[in-house]
């Protein structure tokens, strides 16, 4: 539901479904708007509010194209409250005070929580987003840019430093074409000294996109809100990451069988044991594995140290983990888990036994004996 707002009209109209027109004034200045609600959600009940600047002269002609071409319904479709201001005078610009006001004007008028907000910064309308980030802080959840760059002045110098000062606490996730050159150029190093300043910032380089990233679809936008959110509540790509390897562990502990096989990716992701011979799909392994589960012990591995480390576009992770075993003593795993609509899944899996040093010339001889006669392994992962 999409509009320029009238007081007053608004709990009436969204009851019976209509879709309203508002004009809010702050001061002297009107400030013109769209919103769009989520359906499913109450006037009362606590929605995240997504603020978003528009491009190129941000009138209300763009801000139409984009709310219809990326937001808009689309994107409340996903729970969200799209809330895009617009300027009316092609020789005015959305202040900062005005956003502020604006977002306790939703709030007071159709009862949503707006205490934070992400907010979208589109092109031109990143600069906007920038500088309201800045000034209020305690105002926003995170920050999407698509593309864009702050005002030109805080790229360097005091103002620099007090932008970074001011983001500490504010995830960043900024998005540019691979053939938007000229403005790739200036978000690439600016992503480098979010990041080094201990920022939460992810630079996304959109392969063969330009500067208006066609490709970008409302599902995407809606992932990108969700992981300000996880952000911005602590929850990392990487805690993740760890938490689905702790409850797969776990599983196996309490030896349910369905939680443990449903962690991985697929039928065909693989487990490879500390025997040779153990190398097997998810399928294999399980049926593997069935006995131990059915005894109601399968096997418990604590984990005693991790690292977890992330591809580009947070797709894919790779892990290392050392492990404290009841029967086979300190182990290491290694694998590489994927990002699924469900979460993180494991896709491949590595259990082995570190060998010290000081007596690999004896395992080696002890292999080769084994190796000659070889016999069926009885423990596996147990």
């Amino acid at each position: 539901m999409r509009f320029p707002f009238i007081p007053g009209a608004l709990c009436a109209l969204l009851a019976c479904g209509t879709t309203p027109a508002f004009a809010q004034t702050h001061a002297e200045t009107t400030i013109p708007y769209l919103v769009s609600l989520p359906a499913e959600t109450p006037p009362d009940q606590q929605a995240r509010v997504v603020l978003v600047m528009p491009p190129g002269t941000q009138s209300e002609s763009i801000a139409r194209i984009t709310m219809d071409r990326a937001f808009g319904d689309a994107l409340a479709a996903h729970g969200y409250v799209i809330v895009m201001p617009y300027v009316a005078d092609a020789r005015a610009k959305i202040g900062v005070e005005a956003m502020t006001e604006l977002l306790h004007h939703v709030s007071s008028v159709s009862g949503i929580t707006t205490e934070k907000a992400v907010v979208v910064g589109i092109q031109n309308g990143a600069k906007a987003a920038f500088e309201f980030a800045v000034k209020y802080p305690e105002r926003v959840a995170g920050l999407l840019i698509m593309p864009g760059l702050p005002p030109r002045e805080w790229m360097s110098g005091e103002a620099h430093t007090r932008m970074l000062s001011s983001l500490k606490s504010i995830p960043v996730s900024m998005y540019v074409g691979s053939t938007d050159t000229r403005w790739r150029a200036d978000m690439e190093p600016l992503a480098a000294d979010l990041a080094a300043a201990g920022i939460a910032c992810t630079l996304k380089v959109v392969e063969g996109d330009g500067h208006a990233l066609s490709s970008i679809t409302p599902d995407r936008i809606a992932d990108a809100i969700r992981r300000l959110d996880r952000l911005a509540a602590g929850i990392t790509p990487e805690n993740e990451v760890g938490s689905m390897l702790d409850a797969w562990h776990d599983a196996a502990a309490r030896a349910d069988e369905d939680a443990y096989f449903s962690a991985f990716a697929d039928a065909d992701s693989i487990f490879m044991g500390t025997d040779a011979t153990e190398r097997w799909t998810a399928t294999e392994f399980r049926a593997w594995a069935k006995p131990y589960f059915e005894r109601g012990r399968a096997w418990s591995f604590k984990v005693v140290e991790r690292h977890v480390y992330l591809s580009p576009d947070e797709s894919l992770a790779w892990f290392d983990e050392v492990l404290d075993t009841p029967n086979m003593g300190p182990c290491r795993g290694s694998g590489v888990a994927v990002r699924q609509s469900g979460g993180w899944k494991v896709a491949h899996y590595n259990l082995t036994v570190p060998v010290p040093n000081a007596i690999l010339d004896r395992v080696v001889e002890m292999v080769k004996q084994e190796s000659s006669s070889p016999t069926l392994p009885t423990k596996g992962g147990d």
